[in-house]
C-alpha cells in the first residue's frame, strides 16, 4: 500500500548494478536442479518460504515479504553464464569521461557530456566519512544509472500481468518507444540531434494495444535536460478521441490498474535533481541480471518472475532517495 508522508523504503532488485567480480560462495549453494537447467549450463536454486531465510539479508525486502508470506518462489543461481559488455561507442564515450570532467550544472544539467555519452562518472565508488560526500556519491551513482546503455532509440513491446488479492489475473499490452536527444553512441546522429532549441533530452511514447477498454490510449512525454524545467506529458484519450495535457504530479498516478506508478519505471524514472541520493554502500543481492532463453509466461505458476528470470547474486550500489517535494507519493526509498 502507497501512503503520501510515510516513510516508504521500496527496493528495487536492477537498479545501480555495477560490474564488480560476484562474491559467490559455492559451499553455500546445495541446490536443486530446475528442469532445462543442464541445456542452460547452470545450477538452479528453487527458494521459497521454506529456505528464503538464508538469503533475507540479500532480498530486497519486498520480495522477501512476497516469498515468506505469500507463499511465492523464486529461481536462483551462482552458476555465472554470461558476461556483459556494454556496446563499443558506449565504451568509447566512458573512456572520454575519464580523461574530461563531467559537470553537474544546476540550470542545464550535465556539461561535457552529451556529445558523446558513455557512464557520465566512471570508476568504483566507496563510502565517504561525511554525508557531504556521500551525497555526492549517490547523486553521481544515480546518474550512471540513469545514463546506462539502454539504447539510443528502442521499441518495447511489453506485456504486464497483475494480480490481485484474490488471486484474480489481469493482463495488459502495449508499445513503449523512446528516442534519446543527446549521448547517443550507436545509431547515427551520434552525439546529439541538432539543431535542439528546446533543449530535449528524450521523448518517449506509450502507446496501449489491449485490453480492449484502454487500446489506443497513448501518452507522450518531453524529457528536458534543464533541471528546473518539468517534463511535458500528453495522453490521447481513445475513448474520447481527444487530446489532454497531464500534469506532471500524475507521475504520481497509478499506472494502467497496477500498483506501479510512472516514475517507478526503469526502477528510476523521476528527474534526478529532484531529490537528494545519499549513498549508502555496496551489498550483495540477488537481481535478474541474464535473461534465459525461454522467455514463456507461466500463468498460474507461483513465481514474481513467471517468465523464467533466474536471480543473480550480484554487488550493487545502494542509495537512500529523498524527494524535495513533500507532497511526493514516497517520503524515503531504498535502491
Amino acid at each position: 500500500m502507497r501512503c503520501t508522508k510515510i516513510m516508504f523504503c521500496a527496493a528495487v532488485l536492477t537498479a545501480l548494478c555495477f560490474t564488480l567480480i560476484p562474491l559467490f560462495s559455492a559451499s553455500s549453494f546445495a541446490g536443486k536442479v530446475y528442469p532445462g537447467a543442464t541445456e542452460m549450463g547452470k545450477l538452479i536454486r528453487i527458494v521459497d518460504k521454506n529456505n528464503v531465510d538464508e538469503i533475507k539479508d540479500e532480498l530486497p525486502p519486498s520480495f522477501y515479504t512476497l516469498i515468506k508470506d505469500w507463499g511465492m518462489k523464486v529461481r536462483t543461481t551462482e552458476n555465472k553464464k554470461y558476461t556483459y559488455s556494454p556496446p563499443p561507442g558506449y565504451q568509447r564515450g566512458t573512456e572520454q569521461n575519464k580523461k574530461v570532467v563531467v559537470i553537474m550544472d544546476p540550470h542545464k544539467g550535465l556539461l561535457n557530456y552529451n556529445d558523446h555519452g558513455g557512464e557520465p562518472f566512471p570508476g568504483p565508488k566507496t563510502l565517504g566519512t561525511t554525508k557531504e560526500e556521500n551525497l555526492r556519491t549517490g547523486i553521481e551513482v544515480q546518474w550512471n544509472s540513469e545514463k546506462a546503455p539502454k539504447g539510443d532509440d528502442f521499441n518495447y513491446p511489453y506485456v504486464g500481468h497483475f494480480m490481485s488479492s484474490r488471486g484474480d489475473e489481469r493482463s495488459i499490452g502495449g508499445a513503449w518507444d523512446v528516442i534519446r536527444w543527446v549521448g547517443r553512441t550507436e545509431v547515427e546522429p551520434l552525439g546529439s540531434f541538432e539543431p535542439n532549441p528546446k533543449g530535449v533530452e528524450h521523448k518517449e511514447l506509450m502507446n496501449q494495444i489491449y485490453p480492449f477498454e484502454l487500446k489506443g490510449t497513448s501518452i507522450c512525454t518531453f524529457r528536458y535536460l534543464d533541471p528546473n524545467k518539468a517534463d511535458d506529458m500528453w495522453v490521447y484519450v481513445a475513448s474520447l478521441r481527444r487530446i489532454r495535457r497531464m500534469s506532471t504530479a500524475q507521475r504520481c498516478d497509478t499506472h494502467m490498474g497496477s500498483d506501479f506508478i510512472y516514475d517507478d519505471f526503469r526502477g528510476t524514472s523521476w528527474k534526478i535533481e529532484t531529490a537528494d541520493h545519499e549513498f549508502l554502500g555496496t551489498r550483495d543481492t540477488w537481481i535478474c541480471i541474464n535473461q534465459v532463453e525461454d522467455l514463456t509466461y507461466n500463468k498460474g505458476e507461483p513465481y514474481p518472475m513467471r517468465t523464467n528470470e533466474i536471480l543473480e547474486k550480484r554487488p550493487c550500489y545502494v542509495n537512500e532517495i529523498h524527494h524535495h517535494d513533500p507532497n511526493y507519493i514516497y517520503g524515503k526509498r531504498i535502491v
